[in-house]
């Protein structure tokens, strides 16, 4: 059959989140081709995109994206014979090995998409990004599970690791309640999703391109945060005006592997604010003057906090927490000694 390659390129790319970087789940490391749809599965994101093929098959993912990325035409012919698929453009003939993705279809029949979609809801116009704001808080200590999630509960959406608090209220509700890990929330957020539906122990996102992103969702109860978010009789200081390019200096030096790892450390002392990132390889800090009289110290994530800074610079402070605050976002760190 004849395919545009590079549709199939961007298709590829947008369900590779599915993807397990190691097979702990057979297959986990395959693209699946069903006929109507190509499937990623991982144990924790099931991601189904609708393409038609004229073939069903189970086909490694590096290597047949790489020969994919490897052709330089607009046009390829792909057809599937004796469980290889042959792929060919002009002056390139490719083939390779497939299996029958049995043990993925078996699971994600499991998930019962079709109920999913008769039940769809519309998502909340602000959802992605109240997920957004959320996911820095939630815990990277898996043995904790609850802690390690994002909670939603009709118009709320919070994270907590103990240390810090994030609550964002979103203009409409969710039908139901449910914690999805913020390793799959991750994901979630590169994605324009229109529709859910919630179905035991998984949560279905829709796309207007009708690709579905399934997560699984963890049972527990989240803790109540409520009482530690509520408005405290504060100090509050404005933030410097260049802030934004301190953290950003901070950021180049800033410990952790991933953008959602990094922290930066603040410190406000003797009307002085130092703003510092630091790893194995250095450091980079800046300072300013600030009219406060009091001292904090605090770390945060630095794009998370440019981000609370689109909203606002005021910072609010108690004796032992810091608070950042707009008309539907809250965020509240626990202070650090000294």
């Amino acid at each position: 059959m004849k395919i545009n390659r590079q549709e199939l390129i961007n298709i590829l790319n947008s369900i590779k989140p599915g993807l397990s970087k190691k097979a702990i789940v057979e297959q986990a490391t395959h693209f699946i081709f069903t006929g109507h749809e190509i499937i990623t599965y991982n144990d924790r994101i099931c991601i189904i995109y609708p393409f038609t093929t004229d073939f069903s098959c189970s086909v490694s993912a590096e290597e047949f994206y790489k020969i994919l990325s490897n052709i330089h035409r607009e046009e390829i012919s792909i057809d599937y014979k004796e469980q290889k698929l042959y792929i060919k453009a002009k002056g390139i003939n490719a083939g390779i090995v497939t299996d029958t993705g049995d043990s993925i279809l078996k699971m994600v029949d499991i998930l019962d998409l079709d109920y999913a979609i008769e039940f769809q809801n519309d998502i909340p116009e602000d959802f992605i990004h109240g997920m957004s704001m959320c996911m820095f808080s939630a815990s990277k200590d898996m043995t904790i599970p609850v802690l390690s999630c994002l909670f939603v509960n009709g118009k709320n959406i919070a994270s907590t690791d103990d240390y810090r608090i994030s609550q964002y209220k979103m203009k409409s509700r969710i039908k139901g309640k449910f914690l999805i890990p913020a390793t799959s929330v991750m994901e979630l957020v590169k994605f324009d999703i229109v529709k859910y539906s919630i179905l035991d122990s998984w949560i279905f996102f829709f796309t207007k391109e009708n690709m579905c992103f399934c997560a699984k969702t963890i049972k527990g109860d989240f803790p109540d945060y409520e009482p530690f978010i509520k408005d405290f009789d504060e100090i509050s200081i404005a933030l410097p005006e260049d802030s934004k390019e301190m953290i950003e200096a901070a950021c180049i030096l800033s410990e952790g592997d991933t953008e959602q790892d990094k922290e930066i450390d603040i410190q406000i002392k003797d009307n002085i604010i130092s703003i510092k990132g630091e790893n194995k390889i250095g450091w980079v800090e800046s300072q300013t003057s600030v009219k406060f009289d009091n001292n904090a110290k605090f770390c945060i994530n630095p794009f998370f906090l440019l981000k609370i800074l689109n909203k606002t610079n005021i910072m609010h402070l108690a004796d032992n927490k810091v608070m950042f605050k707009s008309v539907n976002f809250k965020h509240v760190i626990a202070l650090k000694g000294e």
